[in-house]
């Protein structure tokens, strides 16, 4: 990224550009920072190219990008905390254990990471084969608070928030998924063969019946209890997390292909980098 992405990150206030109330979340993507309302349309206000970012507040979002960690306000400048580079961070969740300090998967290894200052500590090294940079997807299930599953390509793995450790589910491999989300009936993968329910106990997956073709599919949010805004190369679609039907919205079709899409709430626990290099 460029060093005046540094700089113009400086001057990024959230509220600034629209009412956050109004809007599902925001999506960091090659053009910049858009807001995500309601309908999946999107609302550009500013050119800053983060990585990855997540909630923290509600009125402040911890922001990963090559120039270092920020803390972005809604009521003013944002804060500059590190310049360690965090160019290639795959994941960020909420330590359960400790609320100042967030867990991070990146290629290089787990690391903890302090809100308050930026600095951060190694947990484990890369761990798996390919590291945590093949990771394809990620989700966080209220059912079991302090564990993500990671879509991998090595397989499905339930990874402890509490201790970094980590677990095979299953023995599929997931490396043709897209974006994923969570659903209470389990949660749904987005996949270059269809659209697959996935059993986190087993790691089993039924495809469902209008699973369409996905491999063009680059993030989504969760709009409400039983529907999720897939973002497309198409556009944005609205699909029905209970029986999987999904419809074009129109006007959508201009939305860049993100790299991460936030919820705005501030309980919001993880956030993931939805392609390895976008």
């Amino acid at each position: 990224l460029l060093d005046n992405d540094a700089l113009s990150l400086s001057d990024f206030s959230l509220r600034a550009a629209m009412d956050l109330d109004a809007l599902l979340g925001v999506a960091f993507h090659s053009k910049g920072v858009s807001g995500i309302d309601q309908s999946g349309q999107q609302i550009p206000f500013s050119d800053v190219k983060a990585r990855l970012a997540l909630p923290i507040s509600e009125d402040h979002m911890f922001v990963f990008h090559s120039s270092g960690l920020w803390i972005t306000s809604s009521d003013g400048p944002s804060i500059q905390l590190s310049s360690d580079k965090w160019g290639w961070v795959n994941g960020v969740a909420r330590n359960p254990t400790n609320p100042d300090s967030l867990i991070v998967l990146h290629e290089d290894g787990i690391y903890d990471v302090s809100i308050a200052n930026g600095t951060h500590r190694a947990v484990a090294g890369p761990g798996l084969t390919t590291g945590w940079a093949a990771s394809r997807a990620m989700v966080h299930v209220p059912e079991a608070p302090d564990f993500i599953f990671v879509f991998h390509e090595q397989g499905l793995f339930k990874f402890s928030l509490l201790d970094c450790t980590y677990q095979r589910v299953g023995k599929a491999t997931w490396m043709q998924t897209r974006t994923a989300v969570y659903h209470k009936n389990g949660p749904l993968v987005f996949h270059e063969q269809g659209m697959y329910r996935v059993n986190l106990v087993d790691g089993t997956s039924e495809q469902l019946k209008a699973a369409g073709t996905w491999s063009r599919a680059n993030g989504a949010i969760v709009s409400s209890p039983d529907v999720a805004l897939v973002f497309h190369s198409d556009g944005v679609y609205e699909v029905n997390l209970l029986s999987g039907e999904f419809v074009l919205i129109p006007g959508t079709g201009d939305w860049p292909s993100p790299h991460c899409v936030t919820s705005l709430r501030p309980d919001t626990v993880l956030s993931w980098a939805t392609n390895k290099y976008g």
